[in-house]
């Protein structure tokens, strides 16, 4: 700021105090002339309104020329002439940061950064006149991305070394620049530090040299600063004892104890679908939880530039174990159903594995669900017609509700709504979240270099996949209270697979292309009004199992003769009574009178309602097979 414009600003300010303080002796005139009246004139009352308005506006004005007379001078003295050269002693300009628009409305607000040069961003990070907490989240999330964890290091000890000013600089000025630019911008370098070691302590436990180096940077502090520099020292300290704790195999440790396993029957114990759903879903789960907690930050922080996983990297090697136990589960669901041999065997197989999956769904492993599900939707099992028919219609209503969770429909969107809502320890599908990632890396370049050469790095873009990459991190912090139970968990580390191509040829051995389950004869169901909910949840069965099948509904045994009659006339092979006595009596006494086994037709029956005669039957409707009825 010119010696000029000091004086012009110093000026105008001292024009609007007198203009406020002519305002304010005018309002309170105006207000005593007002108290005045016991009912005061409407024109008097808007005067003093009026007047009321032009202090307060002056009193704005004379707030916002402060502030920025205040902004003015903090920039003068943060930009001040140094003794030495400092990296970060270039004013903001059009070249070297730009923000986003709408941050900059409140002058309250911190700004948010949409581009700018590494410079700026570190001074932005550990900034004289705010902590920007959030933006140090960010920032350690996916600065691996534009530069590495040896140079952010670096550039904090320089942001922190500040120099000395010029020796043309009073000391008046030298002891506020210190005061108000050099200890603020410490401290911050110093919440950095403690936020880095503390959230990220994986990028020095991997490296040595980077401890040392940081190390030496605290010493170098003695006898400054001491309560920050001890409180990060804590920190690393104890991360220390952490990583020495895992490396011995630490027991975690509960609240509360976890729920005891749940056993299998006597002579089993070798089978894995003998075990109950609910304690495969549990050891799956844990299998699969400390894979995933597994993953560093380091990692994550990776896919901020590179979301293809290379499982022969060493620096994606937890996120590609992860992965890869995804798929084998994957391939075991469709290895499991596609080598039984029979379909009654593949039917309960496929019921089992819809079983975990809706276990997994109750302890939030989203993973598991999307592994199972997405093994049941392969084209080696799909196209098991027959076999699917058998699936009790309720455990089919479940599978469907689990293929709408897990669908992408809307960027899967009921999916990330049942992550975002689940309680307690929840494990997500990690392809969800690799696809955003995947998407925002393409959607513009990480970097940006303006026609003057100056390369600014793409911080909109960062923020963006900091928020996906915040939300993988806190996933990992709930662990699951579950006791391993070795026997079960040993099978499920040792699946027994085919390949793909292997399934698809199982498959087509146990179910040729061109053979159907639908049966070609004519199918007539007299089902009575009192059954006809109950009906309702067999009807689809019906209708995927006859190509050609009619609804009567009976009404008594005198019309039903008439009924019947018109059935066989119309060509229907097989007459079904559906409900209780009355119906069965009526239509099997109409079919009896009408000759049905002469006109070449069958008499079947389903029991519904309840009724003393449906329940002496004992078949249970879920898993009734229709094919009985024409088997003659």
């Amino acid at each position: 700021m010119t010696t000029r414009s000091v004086v012009s600003t110093a000026v105008a300010m001292e024009n609007l105090k007198d203009a406020i303080a002519e305002a304010a002796e005018k309002f309170e005139k105006l207000s005593v002339e007002y108290d005045e009246y016991f009912d005061p004139p409407e024109a008097l009352e808007n005067r003093v309104v009026d007047a009321k308005k032009d202090l307060q506006s002056l009193q704005k004005q004379l707030k916002e020329m402060e502030q920025q007379d205040n902004t003015a001078a903090l920039h003068d003295l943060r930009y001040m002439k140094l003794s030495a050269p400092y990296r970060f002693s270039q004013p903001d300009t059009k070249h070297n940061i730009i923000f986003e628009e709408e941050s900059l409305e409140n002058p309250n607000d911190i700004p948010m950064i949409k581009q700018a040069t590494l410079e700026k961003l570190i001074e932005r990070l550990t900034f004289d006149e705010y902590s920007d907490a959030s933006g140090i989240l960010q920032w350690l999330l996916v600065y691996r991305s534009f530069t590495s964890p040896k140079d952010f290091l670096q550039l904090l000890k320089d942001r922190f070394n500040v120099p000395e000013p010029d020796a043309s600089v009073p000391e008046e000025k030298r002891a506020e620049f210190t005061r108000k630019i050099v200890t603020p911008v410490r401290l911050r370098v110093l919440n950095v530090v403690k936020n880095w070691t503390d959230k990220h302590w994986n990028d020095f436990a991997v490296d040595p040299a980077l401890s040392d180096e940081l190390q030496a940077f605290l010493a170098s502090m003695e006898g400054s600063l001491t309560a920050q520099i001890d409180a990060i020292k804590r920190i690393i300290a104890k991360r220390q004892v952490e990583a020495q704790q895992r490396s011995a195999d630490k027991v975690l440790s509960f609240s509360e104890a976890p729920p005891d396993p749940l056993s299998v029957e006597p002579g089993l114990e070798g089978e894995l679908l003998a075990y109950p759903p609910l304690e495969i879903a549990r050891q799956m789960t844990l299998i699969e939880s400390d894979l995933y907690r597994n993953i560093s930050s380091t990692e994550f922080g990776l896919l901020a530039w590179d979301a293809t996983i290379n499982e022969k990297s060493d620096k994606q090697k937890s996120i590609a174990a992860f992965i890869t136990r995804f798929n084998y589960v994957n391939q075991w669901v469709v290895s499991a159903v596609c080598t039984c041999k029979g379909t009654h065997q593949r039917k309960e197989t496929i019921v089992k594995l819809i079983q975990v999956a809706d276990q997994c769904h109750a302890l939030n492993n989203f993973n598991g669900i999307m592994e199972i599900v997405s093994g049941l939707q392969s084209s080696a099992v799909h196209r098991l017609k027959q076999t699917w028919e058998l699936v009790p219609v309720a455990k089919r209503e479940l599978y469907e509700f689990l293929v709408d969770l897990t669908s992408r429909a809307d960027n899967f969107k009921t999916l990330r709504q049942a992550v975002a809502t689940a309680e307690g320890a929840a494990l997500p599908y990690l392809g969800v979240y690799l696809t955003d990632l995947v998407f925002i890396r393409d959607l513009s370049a990480n970097t940006q270099s303006p026609e003057d050469g100056i390369t600014l790095v793409n911080f909109a873009k960062m923020r963006r996949i900091s928020s996906v990459l915040r939300l993988l991190q806190q996933l990992q912090q709930a662990p699951y209270c579950l006791q391993p139970v070795p026997a079960l968990r040993e099978m499920l580390l040792g699946l027994p697979l085919v390949s793909e191509e292997e399934a698809y040829q199982a498959s087509l051995q146990e179910e040729p292309r061109g053979s159907s389950s639908k049966k070609s004869k004519k199918v007539a169901f007299f089902v009575t009004q009192s059954v006809l909910k109950d009906w309702q949840k067999v009807a689809r069965t019906v209708a995927e199992t006859f190509e050609t099948h009619a609804t009567i509904s009976f009404a008594d045994s005198d019309t039903v003769v008439a009924q019947v009659d018109n059935a066989l006339e119309q060509g229907f092979k097989v007459i079904v009574a559906v409900g209780g006595e009355e119906v069965v009596h009526g239509v099997a006494n109409a079919f009896i009178k009408l000759n049905g086994l002469k006109k070449g037709a069958v008499f079947g029956l389903i029991p519904l309602g309840g009724s003393d005669f449906a329940r002496a039957l004992k078949v249970p409707v879920d898993v009734y097979d229709f094919s009985k009825m024409v088997s003659a």
